[in-house]
């Protein structure tokens, strides 16, 4: 018996689409944008969020992302 397929959203797609912003629009566009900066994930607010936290964090592990 065939069943119609039913979408089911996650939460994991969020994280595939910072992934492809990182991929298409900074790393892609690296030789025109200039040198690295946190000004190259303004146009992908949350992303730009979650890069800013990692710059301005404390702990020992957040250079590695940056």
């Amino acid at each position: 018996m065939l069943f119609s397929y039913i979408y089911v959203p996650h939460k994991m797609e969020k994280m595939q689409a910072f992934i492809d912003f990182i991929f298409y629009e900074v790393w892609c566009k690296a030789r025109v944008r200039g040198p690295f900066c946190l000004k190259l994930f303004e146009a992908n607010a949350e992303l730009y969020e979650v890069m800013e936290d990692f710059s301005s964090s404390d702990t020992q592990g957040a250079v590695f992302f940056l």
